[in-house]
């Protein structure tokens, strides 16, 4: 078995990232713009300080990717994070506990932006839920 050394595992990685880049700007065929039950990618985004809120900027420009649930322990970035989805009027449920947001059969996904010791959790809870982590 070889060993595969980091500077081994960059240059694949660039590799792969560029061969998906090339591939993802070419002509897409009929068959992959059929609309069905997997039109939206519906997301959950748990920790809502610095990056949770970021991440929620960037998912709300992209096509075809919903918010739809915000999880946070403190309920007063999860008031802050909901007013802002009801301003543009757009429905989002809050948790402030990730087992409950979990149990929704609504979310297809979720982001984990919370702090590092909870990473490892959350994401074997989601898994267990079902959801893409």
């Amino acid at each position: 078995m070889s060993k595969l050394t980091r500077r081994d595992f960059i240059k694949n990685s660039l590799a792969t990232a560029s061969g998906i880049g090339i591939t993802s700007s070419l002509p897409t065929t009929a068959w992959s713009k059929v609309l069905g039950a997997n039109d939206d990618v519906r997301v959950a985004v748990a920790g809502l300080r610095g990056k949770g809120r970021s991440h929620i900027e960037q998912f709300r420009k992209l096509p075809g990717v919903r918010v739809v649930a915000v999880c946070d322990a403190d309920q007063e970035f999860i008031d802050l994070e909901v007013k802002k989805f009801t301003d543009s009027n757009e429905k989002v449920d809050a948790y402030t506990d990730i087992r409950k947001l979990l149990e929704d059969k609504n979310i297809d996904a979720i982001v984990i932006a919370t702090p590092n010791h909870w990473h490892s959790l959350m994401t074997i809870w989601g898994c267990q839920a079902g959801k893409d982590v």
